[in-house]
């Protein structure tokens, strides 16, 4: 991900598929969908902070700049967005009326443009740079 030396992401991975196994044994199918979205986006955010200030301590900023941090940063709206729907695991608060959206369709819309819009721009940014060599 971002730094050369840093084995955060490889234990992340590990961590993960393990709460996964562990949360499909003792959930049922659906609370295991729940838990493991929340689960997995706070654990992405947590290694995304965790390579952001690995990046900042090497003084490394071009790595802010850079297509790899476009790409790593995407998600993190649409995860945080959809975890705080699924975390909350309330219905009525999902279909609660805001701006004339149901709230579950508002946060839906705003976290996949921000998510599709970095995606592209990383897929311009990328066939630019490769068409310029």
């Amino acid at each position: 991900m971002g730094c050369k030396n840093s084995l955060i992401p490889k234990y992340s991975v590990l961590l993960f598929v393990g709460f996964c196994i562990a949360s499909y044994f003792f959930n049922s199918i659906h609370k295991f969908n729940q838990d493991i979205f929340v689960f997995g986006s706070l654990a992405y955010l947590v290694v995304f902070i965790i390579v952001s200030i690995n990046n900042l301590k090497e003084e490394d900023l071009d790595f802010f700049t850079s297509n790899n941090f476009i790409l790593i940063s995407s998600p993190l709206l649409f995860f945080l967005g959809m975890a705080l729907i699924f975390g909350f695991k309330n219905k009525e608060l999902n279909n609660q009326d805001v701006l004339g959206m149901k709230f579950y369709e508002l946060v839906n819309l705003f976290g996949n443009i921000t998510y599709y819009s970095l995606v592209n721009l990383y897929i311009y940014k990328e066939f630019k740079q490769k068409n310029a060599t």
